[in-house]
């Protein structure tokens, strides 16, 4: 059986990305984490039962 844990959707820039996504949804993104390792960093939307709408960009200024 398929199951989904998170949506992921990635954006140029994550406040600019923000901001448009919480438009169009009417909901306010929470904020999320940065994953040095990979440098970016999120915002989240919980779906309910573990399951999340996740919004991912490269880190300004972040090593390569």
């Amino acid at each position: 059986m398929l199951t989904l844990d998170h949506i992921a959707v990635s954006t140029e820039a994550l406040e600019t990305g923000a901001a448009e996504i919480e438009a169009a949804l009417g909901v306010p993104l929470e904020p999320g984490g940065r994953h040095a390792a990979m440098g970016t960093w999120n915002r989240l939307l919980s779906l309910g039962d573990g399951e999340y709408f996740e919004l991912i960009a490269i880190e300004p200024g972040a090593p390569a």
